[in-house]
């Protein structure tokens, strides 16, 4: 409006000047000079504001999926901690069952093992005791000899003192007797005068005593097979399950700084986001402004370039003589 009232100001100016001159001409001149600058102002200010246009689209859109994606991101972030949180607390309880299962089977090796001493232990114990008492049946069926007449011709009292020796002998030995072989020592004291009877009686004990010791390296036999067997397995099983326990410990080791690093990752994507929201409102608050500011402009642009159009269009009409003279007069009174 400042450049219409200068305009006006000009005109009053080259009215007052001599017709002969043409002042008129001159004003048109310097109304389309007014013009030509005013639709270059426009130009110029339509192009900065596309620029700032594109300026701020290119940092709106950015700023807009950078924080789109940014919250895409920390969503997940949360979701992969809850899942690893989880996972770790399952592998700590997976864990601490497998130290439990490993803990059994080490204590249930030492029981066998001490199950296993005392086997052989009681093993050695029978076989020297049985091994003794068919040696001590045999002396004594050595002392007797091995036919009637020779028992005759042998003093009962050399035969009584073998047969006592044997019964000292096999008391010592007594806990692996039968009921039925005990009656028969006993019997042995009463049965001098039947060397038949008595050389029948050791001669089953002997074979008693001798099954016996058979049985019993058939049993050592067995438990040494099943130890080896339970050893064995209890060993493999140890052996697996330091395996698992050394595997899981390796998940969880690797689940709980997965989860550290993605809280991390989640705080330091928050405060990017944080930071990419303060831009983005920076961003749209300026760009704003920038469309009010246009918006004026462009405006009172436009109504200047209204005013100097109607005004060229008034001084090259061809009444426009007389129309300016009166408009000068009318200036002149004011």
């Amino acid at each position: 409006m400042f450049r219409v009232l200068c305009l006006f100001t000009v005109l009053h100016g080259f009215l007052a000047m001599e017709t002969e001159s043409r002042p008129v001409t001159k004003v048109v001149n310097l109304l389309k000079d007014m013009q030509s600058n005013l639709e270059k102002e426009a130009k110029d200010d339509e192009d900065t504001y596309e620029k700032m246009q594109c300026w701020c689209k290119s940092n709106g859109d950015e700023k807009a999926k950078s924080i789109e994606e940014a919250q895409n991101h920390v969503k997940a972030l949360a979701a992969r901690v809850d899942e690893l949180t989880a996972t770790s607390s399952r592998l700590t309880s997976e864990i601490t069952h497998t130290e439990d299962e490993v803990s059994s089977n080490e204590k249930a090796l030492e029981s066998a093992e001490t199950l296993r001493s005392k086997q052989l232990t009681e093993f050695a114990a029978d076989e020297k005791d049985l091994t003794q008492s068919a040696t001590s049946v045999d002396n004594a069926l050595g002392v007797i000899g091995t036919s009637q007449s020779s028992f005759l011709q042998t003093s009962n009292r050399r035969v009584a003192n073998a047969l006592t020796q044997l019964k000292i002998a096999l008391s010592k030995h007594d806990r692996l007797f039968t009921k039925a072989q005990r009656s028969d020592v006993e019997f042995l004291q009463t049965s001098l005068e039947t060397p038949g009877a008595v050389e029948g009686l050791l001669t089953g004990l002997k074979d008693s005593f001798e099954v016996q010791l058979s049985d019993l390296k058939k049993q050592e036999a067995e438990d040494k097979k099943a130890h080896e067997g339970l050893v064995k397995a209890k060993t493999e099983e140890i052996q697996a399950s330091k395996k698992q326990l050394e595997a899981k410990k390796e998940q969880k080791a690797s689940a709980d700084l997965e989860k550290e690093q993605s809280k991390q990752d989640i705080k330091d994507t928050t405060a990017a986001l944080e930071a990419d929201g303060a831009v983005s409102t920076e961003v749209k608050e300026k760009c704003a402004v920038m469309d009010t500011d246009y918006d004026k402009r462009s405006k009172l642009r436009s109504e200047e370039q209204a005013a100097v159009s109607k005004t060229i269009e008034v001084l090259t009409a061809d009444e426009a003589h007389d129309v300016f003279g009166k408009t000068f007069s009318f200036l002149q009174v004011s």
